[in-house]
């Protein structure tokens, strides 16, 4: 029952982004949470110094600036094809271009190499595929330049711990240019301490949706016993929640079989209503993601009904009557055959029955 009982039940939603803007922070605030989180390592874990007492907090590496990272590099550009060129011509036009791309990068990557040199002379070199020298300056791996910013895994392997300074990277593939690059990692900039002005603006993010979320949380509380005050008073919850200014949103029939479809709540609608009965509300619930809370009400508990019942159940009375003559009919058989001798144990004497 538990299982396929229904559910007939609606929400209110409380969105968190609603109360963004109404969460004003004052500098005060600002400083206060810059001052908790901007904490030297060796006070943070409890050491102290004549100047400074005894700290509880823990440093925040979210009030540090971003890695940035500099690299030299060498472009590879294609052979450019004519526009009527076969696939075959293609084909091996791609083949010849990585097999001289993978042959620079044999001479780059050897340890003492003159990456710069090296770099300098393929860009001069003569033939199909060309070749442009380049650098970027140090930038955050959110930052990057133009040219790499939609490469995603790229920035990844040029960000990981596992590439060091002054290593050549492997040749990388740009699917939007169509090119090949190397780079050598040349400069880095290591993280330090934000500024207060540097780190206000995280701050405030940071301040804003903790207390927007606090006063999404007092705002479905709130309303939550204002509509169980009018349902004690046996007033409909249509009535309820329109005296409060509250949208109701009516969730498809559901089951813990059947969640409601396509909800991301679906899970915690299902756990708000698993122990209400019908005219009750329900906890007030978070939403994943920090999207905000809801309230659920079950309008009415049904058990599923099957509307095949009656041609199932006949089927399945006619299918047990025949496996009952089957069996019979098998049990009288082998007392006949028994009966009359015909029916032999079989031993190491007999030949197998076929």
């Amino acid at each position: 029952i538990q299982n396929n009982q229904r559910y007939t039940a609606t929400v209110i939603n409380f969105d968190r982004k609603d109360f963004v803007d109404k969460a004003v922070i004052s500098d005060e605030e600002v400083k206060a949470y810059f001052d908790l989180r901007n904490v030297p390592t060796a006070t943070a874990t409890g050491e102290t110094t004549a100047e400074t007492p005894p700290i509880t907090a823990e440093p925040n590496t979210e009030l540090q600036t971003a890695p940035q990272r500099g690299f030299d590099f060498v472009k590879f550009i294609p052979e450019k094809l004519a526009d009527d060129a076969t696939q075959e011509t293609k084909a091996k036009s791609e083949v010849t271009f990585a097999k001289h791309v993978n042959k620079i990068y044999s001479e780059l990557a050897v340890a003492g190499s003159d990456f710069a040199k090296i770099s300098s002379d393929v860009a001069k070199m003569e033939g199909p595929f060309k070749a442009e020298v380049g650098k970027f300056a140090p930038f955050k791996q959110v930052e990057a330049p133009e040219a790499l910013k939609k490469n995603e895994q790229l920035l990844n392997s040029l960000f990981s711990e596992t590439l060091k300074k002054g290593a050549v990277s492997v040749p990388y593939f740009s699917e939007e240019e169509k090119n090949y690059y190397i780079f050598k990692f040349t400069e880095v900039v290591e993280p330090r301490p934000m500024t207060l002005e540097e780190a206000k603006p995280l701050i405030l993010v940071a301040l804003k949706a903790k207390k927007s979320n606090q006063m999404t949380s007092d705002a479905a509380n709130a309303a939550k016993a204002k509509l169980q005050e009018a349902i004690d008073q046996k007033k409909s919850i249509l009535d309820a929640a329109s005296a409060n200014n509250l949208n109701l949103v009516s969730i498809p029939p559901f089951s813990e079989d059947e969640k409601p479809s396509n909800n991301p709540d679906s899970d915690l609608i299902l756990g708000a209503v698993r122990e209400l009965a019908p005219g009750q509300l329900s906890r007030v619930v978070e939403r994943s993601g920090g999207q905000g809370y809801f309230i659920a009400y079950v309008d009415k508990i049904e058990i599923f009904k099957d509307e095949n019942k009656e041609s199932n159940r006949r089927a399945l009375e006619a299918s047990a009557v025949l496996d009952e003559r089957t069996n019979l009919f098998h049990a009288w058989l082998k007392r006949q055959s028994t009966a009359s001798g015909s029916a032999r144990e079989d031993s190491i004497l007999n030949y197998p029955r076929m």
